[in-house]
């Protein structure tokens, strides 16, 4: 590896400067010597941007999360998972043609496998109805076969249920009655959120007590086959906790939160720029135990 820094252009559409972003993919990149220059793209300027895509100052385009579900797609090919949740997190040109990508996908089917033994076949709440929760659905249903899936019911509910039922019409998505414990299924095994951590934090949200009662279920069945996962992608800001202390080191269950998933996401996204040798990534993990982007005192990513 040369001793100097490979300089990669890197566009970053965002509606203020997103540190966050910056720094998931600066902690990763400098691991191979490369060093992103990042531009600031306004949202309202995308399709300037693209040519600019075209003519080769960028050869890759970064979505800003907050505006991953907001890009513009008609003049974009997408892969089958932007293609089924309409989000964008990654632009890349090849041979004349802008191809949108997703990421996402990646980070929580690697969350979801790192976290627990098993994914497959568990009873899922979902709980949202942001662009995250579209994403995980479709990998619970396509690589873990889930098949049920409990719902408060919101103005949202039908929308996802429909949604859900698209990816597979065997799918079955069951109305929850809000706040009402007795309605709850001991056989859930897989909770799924993208509410704000600042909104978690709220004592009397209607949902806190049924995600009570849902972690309390493997306390209750000790014999259960699952162990019980949490994907909290939900953003924070500051030192928001969110649900995720409702857990409170339950045996039997983990949590996974949107950071996490930039340690799938990250180096997908390079992978794409034909940056595939990971050896150095390996060799660093083996030498310094794991590459943490949530470890205390970074900024938070997500």
């Amino acid at each position: 590896m040369s001793s100097e820094p490979q300089i990669v252009p890197v566009a970053v559409v965002e509606e203020s400067h997103d540190v966050d972003v910056r720094r998931g993919h600066h902690e990763f990149t400098v691991l191979f010597g490369i060093t992103p220059n990042f531009c600031h793209v306004e949202s309202d300027c995308f399709s300037a941007t693209l040519k600019n895509l075209n003519d080769d100052p960028y050869p890759i385009i970064l979505v800003s999360r907050p505006l991953i579900d907001r890009v513009p797609l008609e003049n974009l090919v997408l892969d089958p998972v932007s293609e089924s949740t309409r989000c964008v997190n990654v632009i890349t040109y090849n041979d004349g043609v802008w191809h949108g990508t997703n990421t996402d996908f990646i980070g929580i089917h690697y969350a979801l496998t790192s976290a627990v033994t098993d994914p497959h076949n568990r009873d899922a709440m979902l709980i949202g109805s942001g662009p995250w929760l579209r994403a995980t659905a479709f990998v619970l249903v396509k690589h873990f076969a889930v098949r049920s899936f409990f719902m408060p019911f919101t103005e949202h509910f039908d929308v996802m249920r429909q949604y859900i039922q698209s990816l597979d019409n065997k799918c079955v998505v069951v109305n929850l009655s809000n706040g009402i414990r007795e309605t709850l299924p001991g056989t859930i095994s897989c909770v799924v959120t993208d509410v704000p951590l600042a909104q978690q934090d709220d004592p009397n949200h209607p949902f806190r007590n049924m995600l009570s009662a849902v972690f309390e279920t493997i306390d209750w069945d000790p014999y259960s086959p699952f162990q019980g996962v949490f994907l909290n992608l939900g953003f924070r800001q500051g030192d928001d906790v969110g649900w995720s202390q409702l857990l409170n080191s339950r045996a039997g269950w983990t949590t996974v939160e949107l950071p996490s998933l930039r340690l799938a996401t990250v180096p997908a996204t390079w992978e794409m720029l034909g940056f595939d040798d990971l050896t150095v990534f390996s060799e660093r993990l083996g030498r310094h135990e794991q590459w943490n982007v949530d470890r205390p005192g970074a900024i938070s990513l997500d």
